[in-house]
């Protein structure tokens, strides 16, 4: 989030050193963020009461130039005080669920202000934070909004080959704070493959303790089922079985009762 000329320059200035990744494309994503009442919206966040929830607003315009930048096809069109809100991470519900629901706020330019929901989105273009309930407005309802608003700018930069810039992502996640919000796709990326790995790490062990477990279980109960079975292999070696015969006999019945558990571990 934009922070100031001297701020911005300094991002800015870091990501054009790096001539590895040079920058591609540039973008402002201005918004406007309100309190609203949506007692009559679908969607209700927990932890808010429903006449003062969080939203951001976005203008049709913006949303389209990110979404080409993004590389997503279709564009949206809005008209006078009609939306359309994009769908919240964690959040499921259908545009039957939300369509013509209204959703109202106090704007210091028009005053109370009632927007009406016609379209839902699916492709978020701002990063998450509870409750991530941003909405798409006309270019002439945001213009009308914008004076004297809660206006900030989401400053966007694609860069070549992403997925290698640990030095520069490094660098620029030592300037983090919670009012700039700054993050990079590497420190995602990688905080993505760290969580993976370690849910992949923990359920393998699981698995195999699991493994191990049942097996010691099966293995004590055949020695138990064997010790009482020497009788009756006595019987059959007095009346002519082989130790040979004898010794497949048990190996089959043995790997009958391992082979299953095993292959459903």
């Amino acid at each position: 989030i934009s922070q100031g000329a001297s701020f911005d320059g300094q991002v800015n200035a870091l990501l054009e050193q790096d001539k590895e990744h040079p920058i591609q494309t540039k973008l402002d994503v201005p918004i406007i963020r309100v309190t609203a009442d949506v007692t009559n919206f679908f969607y209700h966040p927990s932890s808010y009461t429903t006449t003062a929830v969080p939203i951001k607003l976005v203008s049709v315009s913006t949303y389209n130039r990110t979404s080409e930048v993004l590389n997503r096809e279709g564009r949206v069109t809005l008209e006078g005080n009609n939306v359309a809100v994009i769908q919240p991470r964690y959040a499921t519900f259908s545009l039957e669920n939300v369509k013509s629901d209204t959703i109202s706020f106090n704007s210091s330019s028009v005053g109370n202000q009632v927007i009406t929901v016609e379209q839902r989105i699916i492709g978020r273009i701002l990063p998450w934070g509870f409750p991530d309930a941003v909405f798409i407005v006309s270019d002439s309802l945001y213009a009308k909004l914008q004076p004297g608003s809660d206006e900030v700018t989401y400053k966007g930069y694609v860069v070549k080959d992403q997925g290698s810039t640990k030095l520069t992502s490094d660098t620029l996640m030592k300037l983090k704070t919670d009012q700039n919000g700054l993050s990079t796709y590497y420190f995602q990326y990688r905080q993505n493959m760290e969580g993976a790995g370690l849910d992949i790490f923990t359920l393998g062990f699981l698995g195999l303790v699991f493994l191990a477990a049942t097996g010691c279980m099966i293995y004590f109960k055949q020695l138990t089922d064997a010790n009482e079975d020497k009788v009756r292999y006595a019987m059959l070696r007095k009346i002519g079985v082989s130790h040979k015969e004898i010794r497949t006999t048990i190996a089959k019945q043995t790997l009958f009762v391992f082979m299953l558990p095993l292959c459903i571990g």
